[in-house]
């Protein structure tokens, strides 16, 4: 058996005042909060803060001007909130700052051009705002970045000529959904490391440039724009992606519109005839001169542009309305067959739909969706495709009910979304490709469904993912080394699948990972080494697949932040590294199930050790000194499950054993240990299963066990015990388990063990016992699966209330 890692979601817990009053660096806050709350003017106090990261929150307010007084600030993060205001021009002054992400809020004003002074700026988030006017010319002086978006805001003007030769290091650039004119700068193909390049909808107009050197660009968004000139080489900067092996989005769509009005174009063709048929006059003296000539047609492409440029705007307010939004809400209601809380009661006329519940609108582009959250509402139905209509989600909650069918694949179609949790219902088919259409996806939860096929490779482009769970569900196939590109993974849970092949050793490169459980599926191979390497892992569960090899001896030094380790029920072999003790935060280790031999090593460092497992294997030696890791164990007080089980160890049960208050869970059997029980495990108040069977332990069997209020299942089966029953054994009322067969003990079966009301199998055959059943016994109507007393001596007739025994 063994123990998987379970995810655990980003919690609730608000920061308050006294919380910047603690003076503790670097402070990293993620959730999905209930409440409002504005960040609080004393963060000053924390003049040493390195690092400040309270995004996906829900903070209110202005971001205070205090901000100015962290000069050793490097990492900022307030993306995700509701906070309005301008941006502080004070930033300017936090000349260590390396990483801004304040997208996705309510800021305003203009961009401060101080923010140009930061030199070390790697990062710049600013998108989905309502910022406004021209960028700065100080921004693009910042020859570090390489993640500049601006995108979502109300920004315009023109992109300069030389943005390429000054940003060289860029690898993200985004303006997509502002009013940028002008061209594209030709410069750009000197920024060579660009991945994703996003332009779409502005009003962008003229060719586009040659991308030759771009070789590492994945994503190239040009939608919506002014573009071209309707003529056969528009396209030819195609060609110039022939280095761009890793492409896998181009969009060039124009915005569908309505800007082809009849009459429009009907006055536009004929002004264009009349100074056609004015320059091919036959008498030379009627001919239209060329510089009118141009500079009508000019103007009428002025007018139409402009023209264009009204609509678009008109466009921009009224496409994709609130009405659409509540009609496609409408229609994911529809598909809801079950709700016996009725929480779908208030989604009527009588309310705005923004106050139906579980719907939150955004203060911005008039009134639109960006959260929808029916989580936990025992909902039954199936998921609209209508969702993809909702084209400014940001959330979508619906985990912890029971929707069936299939994700619909029009959830590709919205681009905003960042959190989509839907684990824990019984959603099946396949998990569609398009999926990664979503690529500002943050959150992506679909464990504990139905779902089968393989792990489309393409989620190997969300750049931005940093929770993956796909736990227990039907996914076949290996893991994508795709993933390997997702470099801001923070977790990622594929437990409990059908997955199969190796481990890929690009898993590696996610330096961020905090959390890896590949863990119940049917892997193979030999884990690559790069896994052992990623140093920020809390948590690496591999249990439970077909995996082989040694673990590395620095296994320890590599991982020093480890508090859960699993390669239970493998075909590991070799030694237990003795730097393991060097992860000493570790809480869970779990080793059990495999071909491991020799020596335990010290495990002094653990001192945060609660459950420990290493049964089955080949541990242990011939010397009477295997359990003296088990002294090294000392300073880990909280340790509540010990499991060494069927393993080559020798030796005596130390005493200082009993010093471990918290133990619950004792598994010694199938060893080759000797000596007594301590007396002095009457200690462990806690315990709830003691086992030590198939050793050769001898003398009695502590009388002080009774103590054991909590003892549910007690087996001290095939050993030498000797002595009597202890008749404290009797006030083990929650004692289900008692199997004491194969000993060597005397005298009769105490009356008490009728006081075990919890009962259900005793099995004392193959000892001395003596003397008549006790009437008690046969009154226990619990003991329903075995009663064996046989290979004893005992006497006397069965008592008349063997008949009442349900077994």
């Amino acid at each position: 058996m063994a123990w998987y890692y379970m995810p655990s979601r980003p919690d609730s817990e608000v920061p308050g005042t006294t919380l910047f009053e603690a003076h503790r660096v670097p402070l990293s806050i993620y959730r999905k909060p209930e409440l409002l709350e504005r960040i609080p003017s004393n963060i000053s106090a924390c003049s040493r803060l390195t690092q400040l990261d309270i995004s996906f929150n829900r903070l209110v307010g202005n971001i205070p001007s205090e901000f100015s007084y962290l000069v050793y600030l490097k990492q900022l993060g307030l993306n995700t909130n509701h906070l309005t205001g301008n941006i502080p021009s004070s930033f300017g002054n936090l000349s260590s700052l390396s990483e801004i992400h304040l997208s996705q809020n309510n800021l305003s004003g203009s961009l401060p051009k101080s923010l140009g002074k930061l030199k070390k700026l790697t990062s710049l988030l600013l998108a989905e705002n309502m910022l406004s006017g021209i960028v700065p010319s100080s921004f693009f002086n910042l020859t570090r970045l390489m993640n500049l978006d601006i995108g979502s805001n109300n920004l315009g003007g023109n992109l300069p000529s030389d943005l390429g030769i000054k940003l060289p290091n860029l690898q993200w650039f985004s303006i997509s959904i502002n009013y940028f004119t002008g061209s594209i700068p030709t410069s750009i193909s000197n920024s060579s490391g660009l991945s994703t390049l996003q332009l779409g909808d502005n009003f962008l107009t003229g060719q586009v440039p040659s991308l030759h050197r771009l070789a590492y660009l994945s994503r190239l968004m040009l939608y919506g724009n002014l573009l071209g000139y309707g003529k056969a080489g528009d396209l030819n900067f195609v060609y110039s992606l022939a280095n761009a092996t890793e492409l896998q989005w181009l969009d060039i769509e124009h915005i569908d519109s309505e800007e082809t009005d009849s009459s429009l174009m009907l006055g536009t063709l004929t002004s264009v005839l009349q100074i056609a048929l004015s320059c091919s006059a036959d008498n030379p003296q009627e001919r239209l001169d060329m510089s009118d000539a141009t500079a009508k047609l000019t103007s009428i492409r002025n007018k139409l542009l402009g023209t264009r440029l009204q609509q678009r705007r008109r466009i921009r307010a009224a496409t994709g309305s609130n009405e659409t939004d509540k009609l496609a809400l409408l229609e994911i209601k529809a598909q809801i067959r079950g709700d016996p809380l009725g929480v779908m009661s208030s989604w009527n006329e009588t309310l705005h739909f923004c106050e139906w519940y579980g719907v939150t609108c955004g203060h911005k582009h008039h009134q639109r969706v960006t959260s929808l959250d029916l989580h936990s509402s025992k909902l039954t139905g199936t998921l609209s495709p209508h969702l993809g209509n909702l084209s400014f989600l940001r959330e979508l909650y619906l985990e912890n009910n029971s929707f069936g069918g299939t994700i619909p694949p029009e959830i590709s179609r919205l681009h905003r979304l960042q959190s989509l949790w839907l684990f824990n219902n019984s959603i099946g088919g396949e998990i569609q490709s398009n999926i990664s259409s979503c690529y500002n996806l943050v959150y992506l939860y679909l464990d504990n469904n139905r779902l089968v096929g393989e792990i489309p490779l393409m989620f190997g482009s969300l750049s931005r993912l940093q929770y993956l769970d796909l736990s227990k569900n039907n996914l076949t196939g290996n893991i994508p080394s795709s993933l390997g590109n997702l470099s801001s993974l923070v977790k990622l849970y594929v437990l409990e699948n059908n997955l199969v092949g190796s481990i890929s050793g690009s898993l590696g490169n996610l330096n961020n990972l905090s959390t890896l459980a590949l863990g119940g599926n049917k892997l193979s191979g030999v884990v690559p080494p790069s896994i052992f390497n990623l140093s920020s892992l809390i948590a690496l569960d591999i249990g439970v697949n077909d995996l082989e090899g040694e673990l590395p001896s620095y296994l320890g030094n590599t991982l020093p932040h480890l508090q859960f380790f699993s390669i239970a029920e493998n075909r590991f072999t070799g030694h237990i590294p003795a730097s393991i003790s060097n992860s000493s935060s570790l809480q869970e280790l779990q080793l059990n199930t495999n071909s491991l031999h020799g020596q335990v090593p010290h495990l002094n460092k653990l001192v945060n050790l609660i459950i420990f497992r290493i049964t089955q294997n080949f541990l242990g030696s011939v010397h009477l000194r295997d359990l003296i890791f088990f002294t090294s164990l000392a300073n880990a007080t909280g340790l509540q499950n010990f499991n060494i089980n069927q393993n080559n160890f020798r030796g005596v049960i130390p005493k200082m054993f009993c010093n471990f208050s918290s133990l619950n869970y004792v598994s010694m059997g199938n060893n080759y240990l000797t000596g007594e029980i301590p007396y002095c495990i009457e200690n462990l108040l806690e315990l709830q299963y003691f086992e030590a069977v198939n050793n050769t332990l001898s003398g009695v069997i502590p009388p002080g066990i009774g103590k054991l209020q909590k003892l549910a299942d007690l087996y001290l089966s095939h050993n030498q015990l000797s002595g009597v029953i202890p008749p404290s054994i009797g006030n083990l009322t929650k004692l289900s388990i008692l199997a004491l067969y194969n000993n060597h003990l005397l005298g009769q079966i105490p009356s008490t063990l009728g006081s075990c009301g919890s009962l259900i199998a005793l099995s004392l055959s193959n000892n001395s016992l003596s003397g008549s059943i006790p009437h008690q016994l046969f009154s226990l109507s619990s003991l329903s699966i075995v009663q064996n007393l046989s290979g004893n001596h005992l006497t006397g007739s069965l008592p008349e209330e063997v008949g009442q025994l349900g077994i």
